[in-house]
């Protein structure tokens, strides 16, 4: 009995012993051939040469800083779906946006600005978003982002979180993996996302619905207890799971868009997303740039497929969500030039590179003609050795001029091309190096001229013989640069009528 519990107790320890062996090797060839960790893999950004047209539409797109187009993808692919573009199309598109200068900002940049806080803004601010967590965004998308600088904002549908490679969605080690890269911000996207759900009329939108099922449909109350249980379920996964902290949501499209749900109650989910989100972001009907002024739990965001595919679709669509100017504003990006330099703007910038003399003068698609002005800039580069000059009623021969060296103020009303000093003030420009900014507004017979800290210059001119553009000019000794910033051009379409008994040329004391 002994030698055969011998017998018994060696056999069991052999097979352990080969148990564990085969054990060891199983996980040795396990680990060896698993991957380091569950990121996925990457394709490279694709070659985009952009065609003359796109380059030039970059060149002209007019510069901004006080607001911020938000531009909203989904999936980065060849699918060919309604809501995808091709990693070419989406490459060309960001080629564009930098050609063009944008920078990209943060999802708390874009908190700052329209909570109001006091923030500096880069020029021409863009911010790039990306709905579902769909997989392109980390295997195409992402690539092409860092080629370029741009930082991205990623929404998760927290239903579709991977936890392994494959599938179409994000799984969790790479959403860490793209957070800790600096390129990306993450926010939410709702629990079930871009999901419908069976009712007793078949599946329908979850988000903009009241559900229908066995004959009973929620009540309104029911409804809005199952959007912020969804909600609150999307912000506590994607801390728990990414240790993100959620403060910004996008509403789900396009199955769950407003435009396509009950009006009752959509008109209600701003409401329930500001709840328990600081932000939300929609894919917008009518898309407006971002500013202290939105309504920040239902912002617009401009598409970047479909019929914006196009890369300078793109541009226009982001150039239309942008402020208009006020009525009567004049856009001042076409110029005829005069003289040895060039003209070089953008929507409220003139840049007159110059060597000797040049001037700019306002040319646009419609009339440029008018007799009553108002305009107004920040001009920089005067000094002992360039002067800059602003016309009014500029019609070639005659026109109303201000000039400004580093010493003088200088106003004079050219006749068939002869000039004659109507006013003149002493300035003094080397405490803010060459730098001053200056208004001109001409109404009749009446000329006033506004530096910082002065109070205007009034001066009585001689009464339109015929309208006339508006233009600037540069005089230097040698190669110079004048910039005029914060260009505004008004025009009215009434004059008025100044004092009858002083005589064109003479000043009037300012106020009177």
């Amino acid at each position: 009995m002994t030698e055969d519990r011998n017998k018994k107790l060696r056999v069991i320890v052999a097979t352990a012993i080969v148990l564990t062996f085969v054990g060891a090797l199983w996980t040795f060839f396990s680990i060896a051939s698993a991957p380091a960790d569950l990121v996925s893999e990457q394709s490279p950004a694709p070659v985009v040469s952009l065609t003359p047209d796109q380059l030039a539409a970059a060149q002209i797109f007019r510069p901004f800083d006080s607001s911020v187009p938000v531009v909203a993808y989904h999936d980065i692919t060849d699918s060919g779906s309604v809501d995808s573009i091709t990693p070419e199309e989406f490459g060309a598109q960001m080629t564009l946006l930098d050609q063009a200068g944008f920078v990209t900002i943060t999802l708390e940049q874009a908190r700052a600005l329209v909570m109001g806080e006091q923030i500096s803004l880069p020029g021409n601010p863009i911010l790039l978003t990306f709905d579902g967590g769909d997989l392109s965004t980390w295997v195409h998308a992402d690539p092409i982002l860092a080629q370029h600088g741009f930082n991205g904002v990623v929404f998760i549908a927290t239903s579709e979180l991977q936890t392994q490679i494959g599938g179409k969605h994000l799984n969790i080690d790479t959403l860490k993996k793209m957070a800790s890269s600096g390129r990306w911000d993450i926010g939410g996207n709702t629990h079930l996302g871009d999901q419908t759900l069976p009712t007793d009329t078949g599946l329908v939108p979850w988000l903009t619905n009241r559900l229908t099922r066995d004959g009973k449909t929620e009540t309104i109350e029911e409804w809005k207890a199952r959007v912020r249980e969804d909600l609150s379920t999307n912000k506590a996964l994607l801390r728990s799971q990414l240790g993100v902290n959620a403060f910004s949501m996008s509403y789900p499209t396009p199955n769950n868009a407003l435009v396509d749900g009950d009006p009752e109650l959509t008109a209600i989910i701003p409401e329930l997303v500001g709840e328990q989100f600081d932000l939300g972001f929609r894919t917008g009907e009518n898309p407006v740039s971002i500013n202290d002024g939105s309504v920040v739990s239902s912002m617009q965001r401009v598409r970047g497929f479909g019929v914006n595919t196009d890369p300078i679709a793109l541009l226009g669509a982001i150039d239309e969500s942008l402020p208009r100017s006020p009525v009567g504003s004049v856009t001042p990006t076409a110029w005829v030039i005069g003289g040895q330099g060039e003209c070089l703007s953008g929507n409220d910038t003139l840049i007159i590179a110059d060597e000797g003399y040049t001037s700019c003068r306002l040319q646009t698609a419609s009339a440029d003609q008018w007799t009553d002005v108002r305009t107004s800039a920040i001009v920089s580069g005067i000094s002992l050795d360039a002067e800059a000059s602003i016309r009014v009623r500029d019609n070639g021969s005659n026109r109303l001029e201000v000039t400004l060296t580093s010493q003088r103020l200088v106003v004079q009303q050219f006749t068939d091309d002869v000039g004659q000093e109507v006013s003149s003030i002493p300035i003094d420009l080397s405490a803010s190096n060459g730098i001053t900014p200056i208004l001109i507004e001409v109404r009749g017979t009446l000329l006033i001229v506004t530096l910082d800290g002065a109070p205007p210059l009034r001066i009585l001119v001689s009464p339109p013989t015929r309208p006339g553009a508006v233009s600037f000019a540069a005089r230097t000794k040698g190669a110079g640069v004048i910039t005029f910033t914060n260009l505004n051009i008004i025009t009215f379409e009434q004059t008025d009528t100044a004092v009858e008994s002083s005589s064109p040329g003479s000043s009037v004391a300012p106020g009177q």
